[in-house]
């Protein structure tokens, strides 16, 4: 078997991120949707491990796309609404004419003040969106390295994208820009400092050789679950094992036992690593090896993170099912969430089953029984001092 050490585990996962960010990220997307996830979150990694992901089928961006473009009809100086066009075509793999409805929003902005304020705004995310559909156009077309026209052509709009707002999306367009190079210009030695960039780019917790390795690992753990959980990723082989890396770095056992569970149940339904080193990697492993060398002890709760895993993806599928299916009943009589205030009103989501103590991260179930413990014992001995202070000032004299 092969050694896995740190160094080694931190370039595996590196480029298997630089290989699928693109492809699988809706980071640079800007639509409705995107403005509410930001706003909401992502779901944990737990959820995202076991399938609990919001995906919305082709019928929402279909419904979405013929309202905005009757709503242009009307009002051509709406902005927004070329933005929700373009990307609900993006959803629905129409590359062109999400690139065609950007091109229409550039003639409206052409007329407009685009140094400040709203116009500014809508700039930036006129290049955000086009240069994600143009990279999108090109790896959906096979990534043909004889023809590099549109994966140049969307690097040179995320770029202008990020000269307008660096900060946007938390910084994520960076690290899109440097995967962009990466594909237009790969490097051939898997030592090659550009991937050290990318890992030091990707938030900024990875700023430099000196941070806390357990920092790095969980900033790289919510950069994939945000690429999981907002793109279309779930069944991506390649960030299911990195978030085990990961998990494993970050002393995670448990987590990184789900994300192999994952990994291994990809596999089985015909998916794989694209990655000649990944593939090498899954053929000639041992997850408790690999666990006690970089988790520093194991797992000796297996046997309930399996059950839990089981449990759980069988409840995902029954969510992801209900949530369907009451969709699309009322997108086909003609309603939609961005329309029909109430659309959501009788929707009665079942919760996820409680991860047992040992899966929660960063906690293990002594020390949450010890806790408990202690803050038992905390409120006793407040009840008790205050009544000890009411009985003792109820007998003391008033003074007059």
């Amino acid at each position: 078997m092969p050694t896995w050490n740190i160094r080694s585990l931190q370039i595996l996962t590196c480029a298997i991120v630089l290989c699928f960010v693109i492809t699988t990220a809706i980071a640079c997307l800007w639509d409705r949707d995107t403005l509410r996830y930001e706003a909401r979150g992502v779901p944990g990694v737990v959820e995202i491990i076991t399938g609990r992901i919001e995906r919305n089928p082709p019928l929402y961006y279909e419904m979405r796309l013929d309202r905005v473009t009757k709503e242009l009809d009307k009002d051509p100086g709406r902005l927004d609404l070329y933005d929700d066009a373009g990307v609900a075509c993006d959803f629905l793999k129409r590359g062109d004419e999400a690139i065609e409805w950007m091109n229409r929003k550039k003639v409206r902005l052409d007329a407009l003040d685009t140094t400040s304020g709203s116009g500014k705004d809508h700039l930036y995310r006129y290049h955000a969106n086009l240069g994600t559909f143009y990279s999108h156009r090109w790896l959906r077309a096979g990534a043909n390295r004889e023809s590099m026209d549109d994966i140049r052509a969307g690097h040179e709009h995320i770029a202008a994208a990020l000269k307008i707002n660096p900060d946007a999306h938390f910084g994520r367009e960076a690290v899109q820009l440097k995967v962009m190079d990466w594909l237009i210009d790969p490097p051939e030695d898997p030592e090659d400092p550009r991937l050290g960039m990318y890992l030091r780019e990707r938030d900024r917790a990875l700023a430099s050789e000196g941070d806390d390795r357990l920092a790095r690992a969980e900033a790289t753990m919510k950069g994939i679950c945000g690429i999981i959980a907002l793109g279309d990723a779930w069944e991506n082989v390649d960030l299911f094992l990195a978030l085990k890396f990961q998990a494993a770095l970050h002393k995670d056992a448990s987590i990184a036992l789900l994300a192999d569970i994952r990994v291994r149940e990809l596999i089985e339904k015909g998916k794989n690593s694209v990655s000649p080193d990944c593939r090498k990697y899954l053929d000639d492993y041992s997850l408790d090896g690999f666990l006690s060398g970089i988790s520093a002890g194991g797992i000796d709760h297996k046997a309930d993170v399996e059950a839990f895993y089981t449990l759980a993806r069988d409840k995902a599928d029954t969510w992801r099912a209900s949530r369907d299916s009451y969709m699309l009943e009322r997108l086909n009589k003609g309603q939609h969430p961005d329309t029909h205030a109430d659309f959501w009103k009788d929707y009665r989501e079942s919760p996820p089953p409680t991860p047992p103590g040992s899966i929660l991260p960063g906690f293990e179930p002594m020390a949450l029984w010890l806790l408990v413990l202690l803050g038992s014992v905390a409120l006793i001995v407040v009840i008790k001092t205050a009544k000890w202070c009411r009985r003792r000032f109820a007998k003391s004299p008033i003074p007059g």
